[in-house]
């Protein structure tokens, strides 16, 4: 009686995480799109650079909140659905749930600019592109460092 209901918990507890990938993937097609924007209109400068990043985290920033206030709703419920029989079982098995939802949720797309952000853009004879138009995301010349601190600082300050 208790495995069908545990499956279903953690089901629906890695369906949202992977929710929480599809923002994430959601938030680098608007900054490729923003990039392509841009250099459309010959426009495309370092300071467009530093306000791609700013309203994306922003954005990101928004997101992790209110996914967070919402996501300790369901994950009481599916806790409460797995029959505990004990108050410290209940409490672990809901701390495990909300730790590892908001771990992931916050740290996404910090993990995404640090480690991931410029790895497969291609060579400059033969870039790798996106539906045959759009430009992988890409670091500065000196690295990707610059986005990062602007990622975390408004993260942080948010939080």
């Amino acid at each position: 009686m208790k495995v069908p209901r545990l499956m279903l918990s953690w089901v629906t507890v890695l369906t949202l995480i992977l929710f929480l990938g599809a923002f994430v993937l959601a938030i680098i097609f608007y900054r490729i799109a923003l990039v392509f924007v841009f250099t459309a209109a010959d426009s495309y400068l370092d300071s467009h650079r530093v306000l791609i990043v700013s309203t994306s985290a922003v954005i990101n920033l928004c997101f992790i909140l209110a996914s967070n206030y919402l996501y300790t709703f369901p994950a009481r419920w599916l806790t409460e659905k797995e029959l505990h029989r004990t108050q410290s079982s209940f409490d672990a098995s809901l701390t495990v749930k909300i730790y590892l939802f908001q771990f992931i949720n916050t740290y996404a797309s910090t993990f995404y600019i640090a480690f991931m952000k410029g790895q497969w853009i291609g060579t400059p004879n033969e870039y790798h592109r996106l539906f045959g138009k759009f430009r992988q995301e890409e670091c500065n010349p000196g690295g990707c460092f610059m986005e990062l601190s602007i990622q975390l600082a408004i993260l942080f300050m948010g939080k």
